[in-house]
């Protein structure tokens, strides 16, 4: 945009070299067509980059009439690009003052605020483009330079301010609304931003960039039907734009279209074989897909061609971990610390803790920094940690305090957001897995978590005499999760086929508006609501149960966790922790894994679920 921008005013001063009227020049010049002649050389040189011949004429062409502005404009041009700011200010100001306080002396008015920038002068910059903006609003060139000034003075936050004056101003200029639009974008103002595209698209149909980007806003805000006309009608519009069909390509993986996406990735890589992006992308959408080696290559792609981004080594340590080659996964999982990965990390005035460093007598804290289950997943890691020496105090979500109490090697639990004590050393606890070097031969298998006596008496009465093998049923997780979509199942879904062999009870702990519909019309299943106030309770049902049957949510972790026999409904594209083409976990011995065989479908995993509890009977 920024050299569009600099050729516009390239043309400008090839007009002022042709002989442009003067508007400070009341009499006419007797001179005047050989200063046009002289300007007009001089202009031959510059677009040849000869600036010492420039000069030359410029400087012809001023001694025949030393109070042309345009000529002065044009030598202090030439001056400025030789480095001889001083000189160049001097004509400039000169011409300034004899065009006047009118549109018309913006040239002169912005090539003194360039030199006020390359002197590093940026306060002097800065007023000198506001002026350029205040002669001349539609100056483009004098914005774009005032938005990358500002930051170097430390006033980043003027530049929506501007844009938004800039807009204003010039309604009709395409340039100004596509600038606001972009910063909208960068700083995740999705509304905003959809406000100005959708401005922009109707001043500029056809500008496919502007298309693109309002499909990236839309997307954003969940809007996914109209992101993807967008993206369609940017490639439509310029169809080696490779950057929509990555785009596209996401659209089409959030809705599990993997060939169309891959597809899509594939085109983007084709026209911009330059970019990690696209190879990023790809490697996620053929991890999705199951070709792990495929999405590895397309990683280490990405990796080659970008080795500071972190991206890549994340999404290729996932895709190892997913293949069962957890050292080298592990090690690739420390990325997702990264600012571009998380939107926030927490920093300690403590150091990290990754197995280098011997623990006896010290107090280290390990921490929950994910989901419930994954909380609940790892905790097994605390007493190697505690067999280390070490005193440990444990930082975990409120619900699992309770719960966690009977876990070994504790010295301290804590709820998140409670003061902490004094520690020496800290570590979270998904990186505990790569401080104690994990192979899938080396997973602990106990953490010794288990339900409460007391617990477990009150719900022995109140499950009441037990007449048919005990089922537990999950069927759906968090709704805000990225992957709910796909992990959860409607209640109808689930139930439809169960056989009669077997009592049913709910271990839902929240129910979708929907979901309690159906529940109220199925007295078969009992539901116990409110009734599990926290995670111990939930552990005691589950102990009391000969089976339970869930998706992939928290209560499938502790359930296993308390060795109870798991049956873990998977969708085609699975968390890394569930590993493909096994119907067992390493991770947990009692847990059996259904999995889809084709995206969406779960007829087929249902099935064998209920050919399983009629075996279970």
């Amino acid at each position: 945009m920024l050299d569009r921008l600099r050729l516009a005013l390239e043309r400008r001063l090839v007009k002022l070299t042709g002989g442009a009227p003067d508007v400070g020049a009341p009499v006419k010049n007797p001179y005047e067509a050989e200063v046009h002649d002289w300007r007009s050389r001089g202009n031959q040189f510059l677009a040849n980059g000869n600036l010492e011949e420039a000069e030359s004429c410029f400087r012809k062409a001023q001694s025949l009439n030393a109070n042309d502005s345009n000529t002065l404009t044009c030598l202090g041009y030439t001056l400025k690009e030789l480095g001889r700011y001083a000189e160049a200010r001097i004509l400039l100001r000169r011409a300034a003052a004899l065009i006047g306080n009118v549109p018309e002396a913006y040239e002169a008015q912005y090539l003194i605020g360039q030199i006020a920038e390359r002197e590093g002068d940026l306060q002097n910059a800065k007023t000198q483009y506001f002026e350029v903006l205040r002669l001349a609003p539609d100056f483009s060139l004098a914005c774009a330079d005032l938005v990358r000034v500002y930051p170097l003075l430390g006033q980043e936050g003027e530049i929506p301010k501007l844009l938004v004056q800039c807009v204003v101003a010039c309604p009709q200029k395409v340039d100004y609304r596509q600038w606001l639009a972009n910063w909208l974008l960068q700083s995740q103002q999705y509304d905003a931003a959809i406000q100005q595209l959708d401005a922009l698209v109707q001043l500029q149909p056809g500008l496919a960039e502007a298309h693109c980007n309002r499909g990236i806003a839309l997307q954003a805000v969940g809007r996914v039907d109209e992101a993807l006309e967008s993206y369609n009608t940017a490639i439509s519009l310029k169809p080696a734009l490779a950057q929509a069909y990555s785009n596209r390509g996401s659209v089409l993986k959030l809705r599990n279209q993997l060939d169309a996406a891959i597809a899509d990735f594939s085109e983007s890589i084709r026209l911009w074989p330059d970019s990690a992006l696209p190879h990023s992308n790809l490697g996620e959408a053929l991890r999705d897909d199951r070709q792990l080696d495929a999405a590895i290559s397309h990683y280490d792609k990405a990796i080659e061609l970008e080795p500071l981004d972190p991206v890549a080594y994340w999404n290729k340590g996932l895709a190892l971990l997913l293949a069962g080659q957890l050292t080298e996964g592990f090690a690739l999982y420390e990325r997702r610390w990264d600012a571009s990965i998380r939107d926030s990390t927490r920093s300690f005035a403590r150091p990290l803790w990754l197995g280098d460093t011997p623990l006896q007598g010290k107090n280290i804290l390990l921490h929950a920094e994910q989901g419930l289950g994954d909380t609940i997943q790892f905790c097994r890691y605390v007493p190697l940690v505690a067999a280390l020496g070490a005193r440990v105090i444990l930082e975990v979500q409120r619900p699992l305090v309770d719960l966690l109490q009977s876990l070994e090697g504790v010295a301290q639990i804590v709820a998140q957001g409670e003061p902490l004590p004094d520690f020496d050393y800290h570590c979270p606890l998904l990186s505990l897995p790569l401080a104690f070097k994990t192979e899938e031969s080396s997973i602990p298998q106990s953490s010794g978590v288990k339900g409460g006596a007391a617990k477990l008496a009150e719900w022995s009465l109140k499950l009441g005499e037990k007449t048919k093998p005990r089922v537990g049923l999950v069927w759906s997780g968090n709704a805000a999760h990225k992957n709910d979509h796909n992990r959860s199942i409607a209640f109808s879904t689930l139930i439809a086929g169960l056989p009669d062999s077997c009592a049913y009870f709910s271990l839902q702990n929240e129910v979708r508006s929907a979901d309690q519909e159906v529940l109220t019309r199925t007295p078969w299943i009992r539901h116990f609501g409110d009734e599990l106030a926290d995670f111990t309770d939930t552990a005691a049902v589950c102990e009391l149960l000969d089976a339970v049957v869930c998706v992939d949510t928290s209560v499938a972790h502790l359930s296993a966790v308390l060795g109870r026999p798991t049956w873990i409904l998977l969708p085609y594209s699975v968390d890394w922790r569930w590993m493909l083409d096994r119907a067992d976990s390493p991770w947990y011995p009692s847990a059996k894994l259904y999995r889809q065989e084709q995206i969406g479908q779960w007829d087929a995993v249902l099935r064998r679920v209920q050919a399983d509890l009629r075996s279970l009977s």
